[in-house]
């Protein structure tokens, strides 16, 4: 990923720096990032090295941070923005994370990727900020668990499928 860095004036708020995180301001940004619901302190994603959060800072301290992650096929992940407390109006925090997320995409423009992509909780307020750089949302994922370690009951319809295993006395059978 570059290192390029933007310098951006945020209403009410100041000179607003946006680069990926280095040496000094990479333990902040994660601070940010891991206090997140899209992320866990005990499994971070893999790939999430400085190059691939970038902050927002002013004056040298952390204002806010966004990750991203070029995959195969050309394709980059992205979070969405995090701002941190700041005393600052909302509009400001907006142009913030805003900021964050048109960097976060030439980042990974420059790193040859030709899709980015993000998934979001259904109601995620902070969509906007990435609807406000030109992601469309395309589709509404449903994701259904199920804890494997307990024990079902036999189904009431007997009459479902068998299970067969495969192996040498089956294999002409699964052909």
């Amino acid at each position: 990923m570059s290192n390029a860095s933007r310098l951006v004036s945020v209403s009410g708020f100041g000179d607003v720096k946006v680069a990926a995180s280095d040496a000094e301001t990479f333990d902040a940004a994660l601070q940010l990032l891991v206090g997140d619901v899209y992320f866990h302190r005990d499994s971070t994603a893999p790939g999430l090295v400085s190059e691939n959060v970038l902050a927002a800072t002013v004056r040298n301290r952390v204002v806010g941070a966004i990750a991203i992650q070029a995959a195969a096929g050309r394709v980059g992940w992205i979070w969405p923005p995090v701002i941190g407390q700041v005393d600052a109006d909302l509009r400001a925090c907006l142009q913030i994370g805003r900021e964050l997320v048109a960097a976060a995409v030439a980042e990974l423009a420059a790193a040859d990727c030709r899709l980015a992509q993000a998934l979001l909780l259904p109601s995620e307020p902070r969509a906007r900020d990435l609807e406000a750089n030109g992601f469309v949302r395309i589709t509404e994922m449903i994701r259904m668990e199920r804890d494997c370690s307990l024990r079902q009951g036999a189904p009431d319809d007997a009459s479902g499928p068998d299970f067969v295993a495969f192996g040498p006395t089956t294999e002409r059978a699964f052909e």
